[in-house]
């Protein structure tokens, strides 16, 4: 059966069908093809059938990459309709390896540490699930796949049938027409290369759908990013003297006291950006330092049942300073008379660029992409390849009212207690003008939110932090009539949590409290300088490094709102720097329909009216 006969819903929405023909052209003609559609019109079953469509036709496989765990439902939950509209398709579900793991204390390892206990564990028969999985029938393994509504339910029928969960999707993977994934299958070398060769495939055997694609810049900056504390160092050197001896030892401890000696000349030195060149030529490496590292960790697995090691940490950090990649930077971060060193990947275009040539054909997808130029300069996708797609909100247009306050900013040289207080206010009466629902209060760092935060006077209060998990903000909001969510943008809450209940948004209000520019730390700054370079251009740069991001954090968290039509809500910018002009050119959807303030007051008149006309 043709997947476009098989739409498994009553009628293409509008731009539905658009989408899917328009991917279907793209990866037939071996192009990467950029599509813009809002959150919830139904994007992910149209680039499904477009890029299905074009991959049988041409015997390849669809690998659908999603960053986060709620990301990767939608992708599933299309596919399964699909098939129960009687499409034969063969699928395969993959996670971070770790969080598929069985075993107990998995979650407690860092990623590399995790991939060197699996090894070692496969390798020498150790791991029951394992074992068990390599036995398993294709049938099976399909049995288990079909009678899990969710990802999270395959992996888990895996675990309780003894079953290592991702040995089964491998076993999977060798037939399936789609893979889902997560970006590091792709991206990441370790990762691709243990990955695709054992299924049979290369590069170009391979059509890639890229969900949520605003966020790929930075998620393949955290994947090629490394660091490491001098707490770390030394502990290091510990374990190290607890588990080697004789000449092995000192060959470890040379390497570890070079690095000790280097961090703390970085600690006095004048700029914190450091010269990777100066550190290759002060940090000795020998030549069988990985050799070594290897041994202390199965000496620590036979010891105490764990590989997790602070000498492979420091190790990985070394190894990717001495990779001396171009788009990084090497710098010290210093506080309390401590130094921790980064090795920051600020551009991933140089690494990422060849994969983008390689693959059979591409889609990135999102409801907030930024302008293909950025696309282009940060992933260095290949520009004679690139077409794009974007589509109008199918949505009511008065369905969502945008106001934008010239009264506040959260400019550094204004952030004062003043200021702070004001913006407290605004969020709180726009809370309180609010019906029922959830009030999501965006900020640009976890920092402002801190300062704005005792001024609030608004009850049912849910901050996120750093270790905050997406299920149990859901559960908490669904729990309460009302709620006032304090999030930072490009965070989490923002990008992971759905706030609906039946298909319905929670959203009443979305407040953004301030631009949300990145902070101008060290690699920031580094990047602007490169970009500078790139593009001949300072202010060219600074778009790029600043404005970019930061309007595209704004539409983010403004489409958390609007996920049906028969959704209404209020979206309320709290920062003058919104209405300028070049802003507005990178958000038309907002900008061109904004109600500028310039008090509290105007806008809850504002709020009113919309709310009145309910």
């Amino acid at each position: 059966m043709r997947l476009f006969e098989a739409f498994p819903y009553a009628e293409w929405r509008a731009g539905q069908r658009e989408i899917a023909r328009a991917v279907y052209e793209a990866v037939s003609e071996g192009r990467i093809e950029l599509v813009e559609y809002p959150t919830g019109a139904g994007k992910t079953v149209a680039v499904l059938i477009g890029a299905l469509e074009a991959a049988l036709e041409a015997g390849r496989v669809v690998l659908y990459l999603a960053r986060t765990k709620s990301q990767a439902q939608a992708p599933f939950r299309e596919l399964r309709r699909l098939i129960r509209r009687g499409v034969r398709i063969r699928l395969s579900f993959f996670r971070n390896k770790r969080e598929m793991c069985a075993l107990r204390g998995a979650e407690l390892l860092e990623y590399e540490e995790f991939l060197s206990q699996c090894k070692f564990l496969r390798e020498r028969g150790l791991c029951r699930y394992y074992e068990r999985a390599l036995r398993v029938s294709p049938r099976a393994a399909e049995l288990l796949m079909a009678h899990s509504p969710t990802p999270l339910d395959f992996i888990e029928s895996c675990k309780r049938a003894g079953l290592c969960p991702y040995e089964v999707a491998r076993a999977l993977a060798r037939r399936a027409d789609v893979i889902i994934g997560t970006y590091r299958y792709l991206f990441d070398d370790k990762t691709r290369e243990s990955f695709l060769p054992p299924l049979g495939l290369e590069l170009s055997d391979v059509v890639v759908v890229i969900d949520e694609a605003h966020n790929l810049p930075g998620g393949l900056s955290e994947i090629y990013s490394a660091s490491v504390s001098e707490a770390t160092v030394r502990a290091a050197r510990r374990e190290v003297r607890e588990y080697l001896r004789g000449p092995e030892l000192e060959a470890l401890a040379r390497m570890l006291a070079s690095l000790q000696a280097y961090m703390r000349r970085a600690k006095r030195a004048r700029s914190p950006v450091l010269s990777p060149h100066d550190f290759v030529a002060h940090v000795a490496v020998p030549p069988e330092a990985e050799e070594l590292v290897n041994k202390v960790l199965v000496a620590k697995y036979l010891r105490e049942g764990t590989m997790r090691s602070h000498v492979l940490r420091v190790y990985s950090l070394i190894k990717s300073v001495y990779g001396r990649r171009e788009g990084y930077v090497l710098y010290a971060e210093r506080e309390d008379g401590s130094v921790r060193l980064c090795h920051r990947c600020v551009l991933p275009a140089p690494t990422s660029s060849k994969l983008f040539e390689a693959v059979c054909a591409c889609v990135m997808m999102s409801g907030t992409l930024p302008p293909s130029d950025y696309l282009a300069l940060m992933l260095g996708l290949p520009r004679e390849r690139v077409s794009e797609l974007r589509l109008p909100s199918p949505f009511p247009a008065d369905n969502r009212l945008v106001v934008v306050s010239r009264e506040v900013t959260t400019r550094y040289s204004e952030r004062t207690e003043r200021m702070f207080r004001r913006l407290a206010e605004y969020v709180s009466a726009v809370y309180e003008a609010s019906p029922p629902g959830v009030v999501l209060a965006v900020f640009p760092s976890y920092d402002l939110m801190k300062s704005v935060r005792p001024y609030l006077s608004a009850e049912g209060v849910m901050v996120e932090r750093q270790d905050t998990k997406i299920e149990d903000v859901e559960r908490a909001v669904r729990s309460l009539g009302k709620s006032l969510v304090l999030a930072v943008a490009g965070g989490k809450v923002v990008e992971g949590v759905e706030f609906t209940r039946e298909g319905r948004s929670l959203v009443r209000a979305v407040v953004v409290v301030g631009m949300p520019y990145p902070e101008p730390d060290v690699p920031t700054k580094f990047l602007e300088d490169v970009l500078s370079i790139k593009l001949g251009s300072r202010e060219r740069a600074w778009d790029m490094t600043f404005l970019v991001p930061a309007v595209t954090r704004v539409r983010q968290a403004a489409g958390r709102a609007i996920r049906s039509r028969g959704d209404r809500a209020v979206i309320v910018v709290l920062d003058r720097r919104f209405e300028d002009r070049r802003v507005a050119e990178l958000s038309p959807d907002l900008s061109q329909s904004a109600v500028v303030v310039d008090d509290l007051g105007g806008l809850m008149r504002a709020i009113r009216s919309f709310y009145e006309k309910t």
